[in-house]
């Protein structure tokens, strides 16, 4: 089945389910798991790590065709698709070890440098509370903006403080029950913090710097997106 035949399989389906959405303030579990094996967060993953790697004007479709099913359903395939970018700009080893050779994992994330990461040998040791994690209860690995510093001095990069997403285990991290709203409850957007957590240096990214990954895809994946109206 292609992705787009999945997309609107289930777009008839969600309606359903909106309910279960409300409830449980998260994407339902098996909801999610199906997402992932039908390979929705892996669009956008390089093919080499098990992706999908599609053009962008079909991520969007995607999207798209999902959100008119349920508006929390799309919103959490846009965030864990789109986190799926960062296996570009992974280490080999890293990016195998969190996205694997198949559709599956869901990894998502904050981008904000809401954490403190303090290097030590080998890595970071990381710190922080993040707001607005949507999918996190369903993810296997957590991104985190992180701040970086070194003798407690903070590390300045080419245009100003350095900063890196770290990739946590879902085991690293606390969820916290914060996300109570009256729209969009089914995307799961609550806190998440960790505390200490050892994160190797292949295991984080530098905002801002160039994908390993060497694809039109992953060299401006944002300026593609846009030039799409998103």
């Amino acid at each position: 089945m292609s992705l787009l035949a999945f997309a609107n399989e289930w777009s008839k389906k969600l309606p359903n389910l909106a309910p279960q959405f409300e409830e449980q303030n998260r994407m339902p579990a098996d909801v999610a798991k199906n997402f992932g094996e039908g390979g929705v967060f892996h669009m956008l993953v390089p093919k080499e790590y098990g992706g999908l790697e599609v053009h962008p004007s079909e991520f969007v479709e995607v999207l798209k065709v999902l959100s008119i099913g349920d508006g929390s359903a799309g919103w959490n395939a846009m965030i864990g698709s789109t986190t799926g970018l960062l296996s570009a700009s992974l280490p080999e080893e890293y990016a195998r070890e969190i996205y694997g050779d198949k559709p599956g994992v869901l990894s998502v994330g904050v981008t904000a440098p809401l954490g403190r990461a303090d290097i030590v040998e080998d890595g970071y040791l990381v710190s922080g509370r993040w707001p607005f994690g949507s999918g996190c209860q369903n993810a296997s690995w957590v991104g985190g903006g992180c701040f970086v510093y070194e003798n407690d001095k903070q590390v300045m990069g080419k245009f100003g403080p350095e900063v890196r997403i770290v990739m946590f285990r879902a085991s690293d991290i606390k969820i916290e029950d914060t996300w109570h709203v009256s729209g969009l409850k089914g995307t799961g957007s609550h806190h998440f913090s960790a505390e200490k957590v050892f994160i190797p240096k292949g295991r984080s990214i530098v905002m801002g710097g160039r994908p390993l990954v060497q694809r039109a895809l992953y060299q401006f994946p944002l300026l593609g997106l846009l030039a799409l109206g998103v």
